[in-house]
């Protein structure tokens, strides 16, 4: 149950079999996927998982032991999480974090529902989800409160908004007691210690165009503090600090009226440090992460795409000896677009992983 007040329009959920092409990242043209509009009070719930919760192929969940599936794919790892087209996984194989997707700004969820590999690469192996932001024409303050006292405010100011550039700042803070009320295997009533959490995340977003040049910047901080209970009677609590960090910036550039030319450049970090009954723990995970991409018209009405992907991975922690873990990941991927007959047309996806020595094909027939 919760309480939610804002000067905005109710959405619904959407599940849309084909996209359009403005709505998704140029490296794949004709993908099918799920589309969501969650509902303001999703979008408020501290929960993450409820943004999902009337996708009827995903199954996330965030406590005990956390997991991202898409048709039971079963591993977070193997489910790629992506921000305004910039991935959020890392090398440490926990797939994607909630803490680095901004529900305050968020517009739509598009679902690639099963293996995407070939068009998104080696941690996709089991879909993808894109987060897609939005820009407010306006200023904007949201409250949020619940019967699991787990209280929010978000605000979201528009620092600059004209025709050819927009730049907006947001800001989200969250704080859960965690002393719910439960019933125990002997049914007597009992009330949840120790199970306290408090975030703060900020956000900068901005658009900016010039006669064919487009660019596009984000950067995002988070800041969490946790406190996870052991058994109910016992002494074990466990401190969690966690703080995560993305900053991007990506440019497109139409070159001609048949050829674009796309760049991205991205870091990502999360860092966490906890303390508990027995010894401190501490986990570090970065991604430096290069994308060029190219698309033009090679013949009427067929399509290429040609995309270069590098990135540098780094995970550290004192759980595994401490020991820098660093691995580069170049892909390569191309692309076709063939038109068949009227309303029907072959895209064949081809991508080499280095890494792992292996050449993906896929073929979609939309």
């Amino acid at each position: 149950l919760a309480a939610h007040a804002q000067d905005a329009k109710t959405t619904r959920i959407l599940v849309q079999d084909s996209p359009l092409t403005e709505e998704f990242s140029e490296r794949t043209i004709t993908s099918p996927f799920a589309r969501l509009e969650p509902q303001p009070l999703q979008i408020t719930s501290p929960y993450f998982e409820n943004l999902f919760y009337k996708s009827t192929s995903m199954q996330v969940r965030t406590s005990g032991s956390p997991t991202t599936s898409i048709r039971g794919s079963g591993q977070a790892g193997r489910v790629l999480f992506v921000l305004d087209n910039i991935p959020l996984n890392f090398l440490d194989g926990f797939g994607g974090s909630p803490l680095m997707v901004p529900t305050e700004i968020l517009d739509h969820i598009n679902v690639f529902e099963g293996p995407s590999s070939a068009t998104y690469g080696n941690s996709a192996m089991g879909g993808s989800v894109h987060f897609i932001p939005r820009l407010a024409p306006k200023t904007f303050v949201r409250l949020g409160a619940s019967t699991a006292n787990a209280p929010n405010i978000a605000t979201l100011v528009p620092l600059v908004h004209s025709e050819n550039n927009q730049i907006q700042a947001s800001a989200f803070v969250q704080s859960d007691a965690g002393n719910y009320k439960y019933t125990d295997d002997n049914g007597d009533s009992r009330k949840r210690a120790n199970n306290s959490e408090k975030m703060q995340r900020y956000t900068v977003l901005g658009r900016q165009k010039k006669g064919r040049l487009r660019i596009s910047e984000f950067a995002l901080f988070t800041h969490q503090i946790k406190r996870t209970p052991g058994p109910a009677d016992g002494p074990m609590v466990t401190d969690q600090t966690t703080d995560a960090m993305l900053g991007a910036m990506s440019s497109h550039y139409q070159v001609s009226k048949s050829v674009l030319w796309n760049s991205r450049l991205s870091y990502a970090q999360m860092r966490s440090s906890s303390v508990d009954a027995f010894s401190p723990t501490s986990s570090d995970s970065k991604r430096y992460w290069l994308n060029q991409n190219w698309a033009w018209e090679i013949w009427p009405g067929v399509l290429s795409q040609t995309t270069l992907e590098v990135s540098h991975n780094e995970f550290t922690a004192s759980y595994v000896d401490g020991h820098t873990y660093e691995r580069n990941a170049p892909e390569f991927a191309q692309s076709l677009i063939i038109p068949i007959v009227k309303g029907l047309s072959a895209e064949p996806i081809v991508r080499h992983l280095q890494l792992y020595h292996q050449t993906l094909f896929q073929l979609n027939v939309p």
